[in-house]
């Protein structure tokens, strides 16, 4: 009975995490289309901007159908947060504001997705590839037999499979 208490609590704990994370999204994308489409919000910002001595800086809106849009836009709030703060204090509208647990949600996200991003971008640039990206970690652990066996194989592998272009 203890297991099946623990693994139903496992899984009832992780659900909101979930949701939590859907909801605290959901939110940042409605702050930043508050500031984008209001110029009333927006010069607060840019005024608090200025006068933290920071330049002009836009919220940036994610797009739904491209995963690492949501890494720019969370991104964007936290690097400016307490000036956003300090703008939705100035226009009286602190119900648009996050909480600290909130904040700490956002920041996982983009600790969490910003590896990935990296990876995806090397992935895409023109001489990476998984195999490559691969054996670069390979060669960051700690020498072994297994591991220089390992990498041995994959260079084989990788050296016989490739053609050239011309």
């Amino acid at each position: 009975d203890e297991d099946a208490e623990s693994e139903s609590g496992d899984t009832q704990s992780t659900i909101p995490i979930v949701d939590g994370i859907g909801t605290v999204i959901s939110k940042l994308r409605v702050l930043v289309k508050a500031f984008r489409k209001s110029p009333l919000k927006n010069d607060a910002l840019q005024r608090t901007l200025k006068n933290d001595n920071l330049h002009e800086k836009q919220l940036t809106l994610d797009v739904k159908t491209r995963w690492n849009s949501m890494v720019r836009m969370v991104d964007s709030y936290l690097k400016i947060r307490p000036q956003v703060t300090k703008a939705l204090i100035d226009i009286h509208e602190q119900h648009l504001d996050f909480t600290i647990d909130e904040v700490t949600i956002l920041q996982s996200v983009l600790d969490n997705l910003k590896p990935i991003e990296l990876v995806v971008h090397k992935l895409n640039e023109a001489r990476s590839s998984l195999f490559v990206l691969l054996l670069d970690e390979l060669t960051k652990l700690p020498t072994s037999q297994f591991n220089f066996d390992l990498v041995n194989n994959l260079t084989g592998r990788i050296e016989e499979r490739r053609t050239p272009l011309w």
